[in-house]
C-alpha cells in the first residue's frame, strides 16, 4: 500500500506542477490626461487648433520638453483633449492656439495619479488648469482574480486525477479479489 500511497503522490505533484501559479497580463496602459476647456473669455466660443503639452520635473518647469501635440481631432475633438503619457513625469505645462489665433499658456499642473482630469478655463492671456478628478490605476489584476486564475484549474485536474487514481485502484482491488 505505501508503493500505491508513492505512486499517488508522485503523479498529483506531477499534475500540479503543470497547473500554471499565475496568469499572464498584459502590460499597464500609459497615464491618461483628459483635458476639458471651458470658456473664460467673453465672446465667440474658442476651440483648442492645436498645441503640445509640455513635461518637466522641476517644479518651476525650466527643464521642459514637448511629450505630444494636440490637434483637432488628433487627440482633440471640440473642448476636450486627452493624452495618453509615456514616460509619465511629475510636472506639465500646456501651450495651446485657439480658434480666434491667439496662442495661450497655462500654469505648471503636478499630476499624481494615473487617470486624470483637468479643468482648463480659457482667460484673455493665459489658461489657468485645475484638478477636476483623478483615480490610481486599476486596470490590474485582483489577488482573488489571481487565485482563481491558477486555483480553479489546479482543482480540475486534482478532481481528474484523483478520479483516474480511483478507477485504478477499484479496477486492482477487483481483481485482486478475482484472482
Amino acid at each position: 500500500m505505501l508503493a500505491k500511497g508513492r505512486w499517488m503522490l508522485v503523479l498529483l505533484l506531477g499534475a500540479a506542477a503543470l497547473v500554471p501559479l499565475r496568469t499572464v497580463f498584459a502590460d499597464a496602459p500609459p497615464p491618461s490626461m483628459t483635458f476639458q476647456f471651458v470658456q473664460g473669455v467673453p465672446g465667440q466660443q474658442l476651440t483648442p487648433v492645436s498645441g503640445t503639452l509640455f513635461a518637466c520635473n522641476r517644479p518651476d518647469c525650466q527643464d521642459t520638453r514637448p511629450v505630444t501635440q494636440l490637434t483637432q481631432g488628433n487627440p482633440c475633438s471640440g473642448a476636450t483633449c486627452e493624452v495618453m503619457v509615456y514616460p509619465p513625469l511629475t510636472y506639465y505645462r500646456l501651450r495651446i492656439q485657439f480658434s480666434d489665433g491667439k496662442s495661450r499658456q497655462s500654469n505648471v499642473f503636478r499630476a499624481q495619479h494615473w487617470f486624470t482630469t483637468y479643468k482648463v478655463t480659457i482667460r484673455p492671456d493665459d489658461l489657468l488648469v485645475q484638478l477636476q478628478s483623478q483615480s490610481d490605476y486599476s486596470g490590474g489584476p485582483s489577488i482573488l482574480d489571481i487565485l482563481a486564475g491558477a486555483a480553479i484549474p489546479a482543482v480540475c485536474c486534482l478532481i481528474l486525477i484523483a478520479g483516474v487514481v480511483g478507477v485504478i485502484l477499484l479496477n486492482r482491488g477487483k481483481k485482486s479479489q478475482a484472482g
